[in-house]
Formats: structure tokens, C-alpha cells, sequence
């Protein structure tokens, strides 16, 4: 499904608060669903059975509807696939006061009374432009970004995380999962911080702005300046592109992929059925590792998950809600391939099953259990702090 992305899509101040516009992004994601519902029984479909699947941004505006309207979907889809995004901690509305102003400045609207009308005529080329000089994911605040789906009080009633505590989610079955090395593609933006101080600072100013200093201290003490326990992790002192590389990437794959992913497993697998993996292929790639978007053709080549797992494992979710060809068999032989593997849910049994696709070409049952205090940290900080001016 198309939807309006950056500023055309998540303008964000005041005004745009008072219009009722907010989050159009999403209202867009929405309205595609609505279409579905109305006329995908004329091309064989069946609205009863919709799965919505998102990859990166795609991902996380999965997990944003599943907590939208405090989980009242009006029934427009019944399981979710989150693959490489999950509910990260968002800003309120009003908190893009400052990136409003500027869109307003670079389309010459300032001295207009009502500048919201004027954006709304502004010439595409001059909002485009503006909006190019903003900060985006390779900018020098990576994945603090200005065009972000925001807190609005009415899509979004309140942080993510807290939706997903106080049980104010959509309940369906879902499939969440991440690559290993998430955060490295969006470290490079930051290679000019070659110090401990550096990166201290910067995690403080851009991700962090409230934390004391006894929380940054534990930051830092969980995320140590050891390039061997940084990401692409596992790969001890290789792939140290700069200083703080490894650093920074180990810390923004948990902040924005993992933490996300392992805390929505942790509060909704008592209350839904759910499963998670963890793609570690392409581990050796140089630099960057398992890194965010490195699995897609898993899902697109010819060779596909389908060697390491029965590709009609997937297609029996999105029919059913399980994964499992033979559910009933913990452990029996699938119908497809005579493979044995069988993925067991997240919140069942080992709580923390995880499906682990890794080269060469092998498949196993982990535990989701890796960088725990980490982790949590993190985790408790995106709870209890708010994290982005």
C-alpha cells in the first residue's frame, strides 16, 4: 500500500495539531485496509482473513496499528507480521514545532497568518527540497529522524510501550522478527565520534536527553567501549570501521530493533499467540554484517526461507494463524520438505523460543535471551523516559 511519507505523510506542530491532521501516514495505511475490506472478495480474497506485513518503517506502523485507537482495529486485519521494526518510542505532536518552523521558513510562508494554508499551496518542488535539508536516517542524528509518526492524543493515544503494559492492543496472532546487525547501516553517519566522551555525549543529546547521569553511566557500562562485543556482533575485533562504530551500532540495534521486538513478545505472548526469529545470514558481509535489510531475499530470491523452513509454514499463518504445518506434533515431522522443525511460540513453554536462520543454510530453536541486561535496560529507559526532544 501506497501512504504519504516524511512531511507530506508526519507534519508535526501545533497547527497541524489543531487542524486534526496528524499521523496522515497512517490514516492513509488505514483507509488501504478499509479498501480491502470493501472489495478484495472480488478478486478471490477473503476480508475475514488479512494479514498486514511490514518491513522497517512497514514493520513499525504494524506494531503502531496494533496499538492505534487502543487496539480497535474495526476489524480490518487478524494477524500481523513485524520483520525488522517493532513499536519504538515515539514524540508527541507538538515536539516538531521546530521542523515545522523550518518548512514554513524555506517556503516562504512566515509572514503569513495561517501558515499552514500557505504550505498547503506551496510549490512540491520548494516543500521537497525543504524537506531534503532535513534530518533522515543517514543524517548525523541517524535514527532520530524529524518525519516520525507522532504521539497525537487520538490515533496514537500514548507511548507504544505503555499501550502494550496497560493491555491496550489489538490481540492476534503475530510474527515478529529481526536480522542480527540491525543498527549497523546506521552507524556510519556517526564515525566521527572516535571517543568514549564522544559517544557518550552524543547517546545523551540525541537519544537520551533526559537520562541522569547514573542511567547514562549504566548505558555506557551495558554498551562498553570493547569492539568485540559490539555489531556486527560475534565478529570480535573485525569490521571496526571507526572508533565507535561498534559501539554505536550494537546500541542502536537493541534501542530501535531489538529492545522494541523482545518487549511487545514480553507483553503480549500471555494474551496471543506469538512467534519471533532472528536471521543471522550474511554474517561475514564486511562492515556491517547481518545488517537491516539483508534478509529480503530470503523472502523475494529463489532461495528463500523455504530452505530453511517450509515456505508454506508462512502461507499456513496467514490462513490459520500458525505457522506450524502440523501444529498438533511438537516436534513431528511437517508436511512440507519432511522437515522436522517445529517453530513453538514465544510465550509457550521456553518463553523465549526464537527460530534462528543462520549460515549455511541452517535453521534452529534458540533462545531469545542474548544481551538480556542490555536489554531491559534500554527497555526501561523507552518506559520511563521520555527519549526525544
Amino acid at each position: 500500500m501506497n501512504y504519504r511519507l516524511n512531511a507530506f505523510g508526519f507534519l508535526a506542530s501545533k497547527e497541524v495539531q489543531e487542524d486534526g491532521i496528524t499521523n496522515l501516514g497512517f490514516h492513509d495505511q488505514r483507509l488501504a485496509l478499509k479498501w480491502v475490506q470493501k472489495y478484495i472478495s472480488s478478486f478471490g480474497g477473503d476480508p475475514n482473513q488479512v494479514t498486514v506485513w511490514g518491513h522497517s518503517a512497514g514493520a513499525a506502523s504494524v506494531a503502531l496499528h496494533l496499538v492505534a485507537f487502543d487496539g480497535n482495529s474495526d476489524a480490518l486485519f487478524h494477524r500481523a507480521f513485524m520483520h525488522s521494526g517493532g513499536p519504538w518510542r515515539l514524540p508527541h505532536v507538538l515536539d516538531g514545532q521546530g521542523d515545522y518552523d523550518f518548512l514554513v521558513s524555506e517556503t516562504n510562508c512566515s509572514a503569513q497568518a495561517d501558515t499552514l494554508s500557505c504550505l498547503r499551496h506551496a510549490p512540491y518542488e520548494d516543500m521537497l527540497a525543504a524537506i531534503n535539508r532535513t534530518a533522515n536516517v543517514f543524517s548525523y542524528q541517524s535514527l532520530n529522524f524529524a518525519w516520525t509518526p507522532r504521539i497525537d492524543g487520538a490515533m496514537i493515544q500514548r507511548q507504544p510501550y505503555e499501550s502494550l503494559v496497560q493491555g491496550k492492543y489489538l490481540k492476534v496472532p503475530t510474527l515478529a522478527g529481526n536480522c542480527d546487525d540491525e543498527g549497523t547501516l546506521f552507524s556510519f553517519s556517526t564515525l566521527n565520534l572516535t571517543t568514549s566522551h564522544e559517544f557518550s555525549s552524543y547517546i545523551n543529546r540525541i537519544y537520551l536527553p533526559t537520562a541522569d547521569t547514573s542511567q547514562m553511566r549504566a548505558v555506557l557500562e551495558a554498551y562498553p567501549d570493547d569492539p568485540a562485543q559490539g555489531s556486527p556482533f560475534g565478529t570480535g575485533d573485525q569490521n571496526i570501521v571507526g572508533p565507535q562504530f561498534k559501539r554505536m551500532a550494537a546500541f542502536q540495534t537493541d534501542l530501535i530493533f531489538m529492545g522494541p521486538r523482545r518487549f511487545f513478545l514480553q507483553a503480549t505472548s500471555s494474551n496471543m499467540a506469538t512467534w519471533s526469529f532472528l536471521i543471522k545470514r550474511g554474517k561475514n558481509t564486511p562492515g556491517v554484517g547481518a545488517a537491516h535489510i539483508s534478509d529480503l531475499p530470503l523472502w523475494t530470491a529463489a532461495r528463500t526461507i523455504a530452505d530453511y523452513f517450509p515456505a508454506d509454514a508462512l502461507i499456513h499463518f496467514i490462513n490459520v494463524g500458525d505457522p506450524n504445518i502440523n501444529s498438533a506434533a511438537h516436534g513431528g515431522a511437517s508436511e512440507s520438505r519432511n522437515l522436522t522443525l517445529y517453530w513453538p511460540q514465544w510465550g509457550t513453554g521456553n518463553s523465549s523460543s526464537l527460530l534462528v536462520l543462520s549460515d549455511p543454510d541452517q535453521a534452529i530453536i534458540g533462545r531469545d535471551d542474548f544481551r538480556a541486561q542490555p536489554i531491559a535496560l534500554l527497555n526501561q529507559l523507552q518506559l520511563h523516559l521520555p527519549l526525544w526532544n
